[in-house]
């Protein structure tokens, strides 16, 4: 299957999707780009050569786990790249406590129709554990499971993400169908009586289960 291209607009755009790429992207996955405005390009003169460069984005936006906050983290160097630039590493620290650095190995370099765009490395290592509200609210078996599926999707292996991902959903569908339950009454949504309900909870087709749910679950959902 052949690569996504996403079409971008200008310089401010494509630094808004790298701070999206660093901050939520897996390793390894290859963010490809058209346009023709998306690169500084600094023509040719008597005394040196034409010149690409691009440009990262000067703030990002994540958890600091010292602050235990969601926060801005600023760029610690010189945002312009001259590509294609050789594999780098680019270090950006949390603008509140000044105390916590990420680091991110990437690899950018220009093609014909725009450029490609990946990390390889971050240090420290991509965060294992679920947001803390998530975190509160999970048994011990769907964390350990939650953590695995954030495992492989920090490595790229969505298919076993998915796996893992599967099993939580499938220890907590009698909790989803209740959530769906009530949010069905209030919007006025046509729903079972609580007997077929209690049903549906019962039976051990985890399909009939989803199939239930995604008749409770309103659209705006």
């Amino acid at each position: 299957m052949a690569d996504t291209i996403e079409a971008i607009k200008d310089v401010d755009e494509l630094s808004r999707r790298i701070a999206d790429i660093l901050v939520n992207w897996p390793l390894y996955r290859q963010f490809r780009y058209a346009g023709n405005r998306v690169h500084i390009e600094t023509p040719a003169s008597v005394y040196s050569t034409s010149t690409t460069h691009g440009r990262l984005p000067k703030v990002i936006v994540k958890e600091c786990g010292i602050c235990n906050a969601v926060l801005s983290w600023d760029l610690d160097g010189d945002p312009s790249l001259r590509l294609p630039g050789s594999p780098d590493v680019h270090t950006y620290v949390c603008r509140n406590c000044r105390n916590t650095p990420i680091a991110f190995a990437i690899r950018w370099v220009k093609t014909e129709a725009g450029g490609v765009f990946f990390k390889f490395g971050e240090l420290p290592a991509p965060e294992r554990r679920p947001p803390k509200e998530l975190r509160a609210n999970l048994q011990p078996e769907d964390l350990e499971f939650y953590t695995r599926a954030l495992e492989c999707r920090h490595f790229n292996y969505g298919l076993a993400a998915l796996g893992y991902m599967r099993r939580v959903i499938e220890n907590r569908i009698d909790d989803i169908l209740d959530l769906a339950y009530r949010a069905a009454k209030a919007e006025g949504i046509p729903a079972p009586d609580l007997h077929e309900l209690e049903t549906a909870k019962r039976s051990r087709q985890f399909t009939d289960k989803l199939d239930l749910a995604k008749k409770l679950i309103p659209r705006r959902l």
